[in-house]
């Protein structure tokens, strides 16, 4: 196996720019719902964080060649992985707010369905209308705004 001597750093500085900038289009897709076009970026992101991982991985097995990278590349390199830090930790935040308010509706669907079959008519065994349920024959629809 012979040593890595040298890295394009201009091409890292590239891979981190589009990575983040993916990351960006996702973030917008998911502000504005439309979840069903996230996976056209998939295949690009997946393939641009593996070559992200073996730069990664290059470094962290030849430290000795960042020394060889110069300044104004050095610079970009850092200002472009703070760019991508940056988008990952607000990805994350989103994600998280976006888990809660998916729980909250989750427990309010639950909520409305229990609330609805506990009004229902409900039949016991011997097909008869079980008189421990309320007699109701309407039930008003169910609303997603609905609080209880």
């Amino acid at each position: 196996m012979t040593a890595v001597t040298t890295i394009d750093a201009n091409d890292m500085i590239n891979v981190t720019k589009r990575l983040t900038q993916i990351m960006q289009i996702e973030f917008e897709m998911i502000k504005g719902m439309k979840l069903t076009k996230l996976h056209t970026l998939y295949d690009e992101k997946m393939k641009l964080a593996s070559i992200l991982e073996d730069y990664k991985a290059t470094i962290a097995n030849n430290p000795h060649i960042i020394k060889d990278i110069p300044k104004d590349e050095m610079a970009q390199m850092k200002s472009a992985v703070k760019q991508f830090e940056e988008m990952i930790d607000r990805d994350g935040k989103e994600i998280i707010k976006a888990k809660k308010v998916h729980q909250i509706i989750m427990n309010s669907i639950k909520s409305a369905l229990v609330k609805r079959a506990e009004s229902s008519v409900g039949y016991n065994k011997q097909g008869e209308l079980d008189k421990n349920k309320k007699k109701v024959f309407h039930v008003p629809p169910i609303s997603i705004s609905e609080s209880y």
